[in-house]
């Protein structure tokens, strides 16, 4: 009978453990969860700042090649009526 008892509150303590465990790890596993969504999140708001820059350098690269292209039609034009004077 004591043996009994001695292995019923044997059995008893390793499952609390064991259930101690199970919290202790879905805490673990809540934050862990947490943690993914906020690094999602800034993964997200760094990719839209991203393609933002990449539109605005891409706009301003365009508007540089124009001024380029201007300037070197202003030039041509500027050669020709000096060659003509």
């Amino acid at each position: 009978m004591i043996l009994l008892s001695k292995k019923k509150l044997l059995q008893e303590d390793v499952a609390g453990q064991e259930e101690a465990e199970v919290v202790c790890l879905r805490k673990d596993l809540d934050e862990a969860l947490k943690e993914r969504l906020a690094a999602n999140e800034k993964l997200a708001n760094s990719d839209a700042a991203l393609k933002e820059c990449m539109q605005q350098l891409s706009s301003l690269q365009e508007e540089q090649e124009q001024k380029i292209q201007d300037a070197v039609i202003k030039q041509k034009v500027n050669l020709r009526r000096h060659r003509k004077n």
